[in-house]
């Protein structure tokens, strides 16, 4: 059934280079037949940027303009470092919490993950992903999901893509 519109899982490549097509693709108003082409260009670029060890915010900028991407799925970041730096690189930002590094009594020093984007964007989901895992601790893990709208190269309406940005143990 790759020929035709599905609502099944397709997978190919190895531990290393592993593709999934998603069951319900996040894209406003239906599914995409497998193996459809949609006219965008998009790069993406993801980050771990060590929040707390409070790095050189312009090196940051200089980089991610250096590759000039169209998203940036970032994780261990500040709420204030998110909104800073894409303040600095004239983009948007949705940024999910994820945990308290010195507790709740020091709610600046949180720390979470966030997608900057030049083209629109909402934020669609979040999830926990380690329940039972307290609020206080590296340990808690979260994602989000956030809406991107790109423009098509042929001049038809933007598209509505899915990014979804996590950050896992290793």
């Amino acid at each position: 059934p790759y020929g035709r519109c599905a609502d099944a899982r397709r997978t190919t490549g190895d531990d290393r280079n592993l593709v999934l097509e998603p069951r319900y693709p996040c894209h406003a108003g239906g599914r995409y037949c497998w193996g459809q082409t949609v006219g965008v260009n998009l790069r993406v670029m993801t980050w771990n940027v060590l929040g707390s060890a409070r790095p050189d915010r312009d090196g940051l900028a200089r980089a991610i303009q250096s590759f000039a991407p169209d998203v940036v799925a970032i994780q261990e970041i500040r709420l204030g470092q998110a909104n800073r730096l894409a303040n600095r690189l004239g983009c948007r930002v949705e940024w999910t919490f994820k945990h308290f590094p010195l507790g709740p009594l020091v709610p600046w020093r949180a720390e979470g993950i966030a997608v900057i984007s030049r083209h629109a964007m909402t934020l669609e989901s979040t999830w926990e992903l380690s329940s039972g895992v307290g609020r206080s601790t590296y340990h808690r893990r979260v994602a989000q999901a956030v809406r991107v709208q790109v423009s098509r190269n042929d001049g038809a309406p933007p598209e509505q893509l899915c990014v979804v940005n996590t950050h896992l143990e290793s």
